[in-house]
């Protein structure tokens, strides 16, 4: 995101604080945004630089032009409103008196000229459409009150002002592009058909392959997904609906508000745009959001509740960028149906350029901080992994689709070790050592073959002790990868995959083992773990003769 280029204040904007001591972002950048070095090439940076929102059941990139992208994880990663070449994902329009005024994209002039904040989990536009017609636009998302949880929804409140002296007609329309596409997938495609009642308006998306891919059934693991969500608009009040067909695919979906604006009148419009499955009801969805965000429209306390306090930081910049990072966190962090968890993806290529979950280290890496101020988070993370480990204590480099794993000739040699260092700051921070108690399936869920945290340890120890082994210095090996997955760039990796050793490796066994065993101790004299005393003392022994080896 355009936040990781800007510093305190830079020519692209600033960062200040909302009413309850929230970071937040004024963007003050060009529309569109150019970077050229001094040659006068230009820099790929995105012209519409955009910000994240979401929660644990939608991601929503919410661009300084005002379009917003919408993504969803609960079964595969799709995006609901794909643009298309002559056709933007979303658009907001309004007619004053009959005249037309676009209020987003790149090439509008009141977007360009608003005044443009991005906060945890809000965006606000402020725009002067006329001398005397005044708009704020805030896009917001709720926060996810609990694990496996989210609503898959955006709250998009309009208040418009009137500061002259005569009324005017006004028509509201906020649209959004109902296109659905698989992320990095295009093998399947989908059509959308619209239904509309005086209430809301929907696109549902029906998947469409050729002969030779074979569809599954909806709780089987497919590289595809056949069964996608359902967009929605609805409106508070009363809204018209309208639809708009853009290709054999594609449909414009929108809600419009018409009424008089009286001088020195105000008035508040609001919508929900989101998404839902078969089993979720539309009422039940945009209720809460209606309800909180008419006094509320930003989720300002939710939010505040949400994220740690961070009272003990006295440096207001670090103080600052520990909350952002935190909401970050949280707004990434995504629900899988598949695998019945909520975990943190990548946050880059694998997710929205390619559509994978990878890899499991960067999964874990997540639940180091999440540790600190959402451990449920964290435990759901490791039970991630621990559902995507085979019964050898192996782990695919990666999951696609609908939960769908399968091996991979990038065989990196350092995920056993990450799921080891998760597990040790999880236990080491929460002292919930009855964690290792808890049962998981292994992959492919369907074989209905599971574990405890513990067992699964000790699997993935033998894994890393018996098929990574040791090279001939006796150092842990490399395989194809370690941390570094560019070790063998342009190079034959073969002729090197048995013998190559990793210093890295080795190093973070000593480090992670240490502290691996030290939580291991304490874990087997837990008045609740008495029967598993006898495999936690094994465990501890494997690890340190493993680690006194390494040194």
């Amino acid at each position: 995101m355009l936040t990781s280029l800007s510093v305190g204040q830079s020519n692209i904007g600033k960062w200040s604080s909302d009413e309850v001591g929230l970071p937040t972002y004024n963007y003050t950048g060009q529309i569109p945004y150019k970077v050229e070095v001094p040659d006068g090439e230009l820099i790929n940076y995105p012209e519409d630089p955009f910000f994240l929102l979401g929660n644990y059941g939608i991601t929503a990139f919410v661009h300084t032009s005002g379009v917003y992208d919408f993504y969803t994880l609960r079964r595969a990663w799709g995006r609901l409103n794909m643009p298309l070449d002559s056709t933007s994902a979303s658009s907001t329009k309004i007619k004053i008196d009959g005249k037309e005024y676009v209020l987003t994209g790149v090439s509008s002039e009141v977007a360009r000229s608003s005044k443009k904040i991005f906060g945890t989990g809000f965006a606000n536009f402020d725009m002067n459409i006329t001398n005397d017609i005044q708009c704020e636009r805030i896009l917001a998302t709720l926060p996810s009150k609990k694990i496996n949880t989210g609503k898959g929804a955006l709250l998009i409140t309009i208040n418009l002002a009137n500061t002259g002296e005569k009324e005017h007609q006004i028509e509201f329309v906020e649209t959004v592009l109902a296109n659905y596409q698989m992320v990095g997938e295009f093998r399947i495609s989908y059509s959308a058909t619209t239904e509309k009642n005086s209430k809301y308006i929907s696109a549902k998306f029906k998947s469409h392959t050729d002969e030779s891919i074979n569809k599954q059934d909806k709780d089987e693991a497919s590289t595809y997904d056949f069964y996608p969500p359902e967009l929605f608009v609805i409106g508070k009040g009363e809204i018209n609906f309208i639809q708009t067909k853009i290709s054999d695919e594609a449909v414009n979906i929108s809600a419009v508000k018409k009424f008089i604006l009286k001088p020195g009148e105000k008035k508040t419009i609001s919508f929900v745009i989101g998404y839902k499955f078969d089993n979720e009801n539309i009422s039940e969805i945009v209720s809460e959001l209606f309800t909180i965000g008419t006094d509320d429209p930003k989720f300002r306390k939710l939010w505040k509740q949400k994220l740690p306090n961070f009272s003990l930081q006295n440096d207001k910049i670090i103080k600052r960028e520990q909350f952002w990072n935190a909401y970050v966190l949280e707004a990434s962090a995504k629900y899988n149906t598949y695998f019945e968890e909520t975990f943190i993806p990548q946050g880059m290529a694998y997710d929205y350029s390619w559509g994978l979950n990878a890899v499991a280290r960067d999964h874990l890496h997540y639940s180091l901080p999440t540790n600190y101020f959402n451990p449920e988070l964290s435990k759901s993370i490791i039970r991630f992994v621990l559902k995507a480990m085979m019964p050898t204590g192996y782990f695919n480099y990666n999951v696609n689709g609908f939960g769908y794993s399968a091996p991979n000739l990038w065989s990196p040699s350092d995920l056993q070790l990450h799921l080891f260092w998760a597990v040790a700051e999880y236990l080491n921070v929460t002292n919930d050592y009855e964690f290792l108690k808890e049962v998981t399936v292994y992959y492919p869920k369907k074989a209905n073959y599971s574990a405890s945290v513990l067992e699964k340890l000790t699997v993935a120890f033998d894994y890393l002790n018996d098929e990574i082994s040791v090279g001939p210095h006796g150092l842990t090996r490399i395989l194809n990868s370690d941390w570094n997955d560019q070790i063998w760039h342009n190079e034959p990796l073969t002729i090197y995959y048995s013998t190559a050793e990793s210093h890295y490796n080795s190093s973070m066994a000593i480090v992670v083992f240490k502290q691996l065993v030290e939580e291991l101790e304490k874990a087997k004299n837990h008045i609740k773990l008495t029967q598993q005393k006898y495999k936690i003392e094994t465990l501890i022994k494997k690890l340190s003769i493993y680690r006194k080896k390494q040194l």
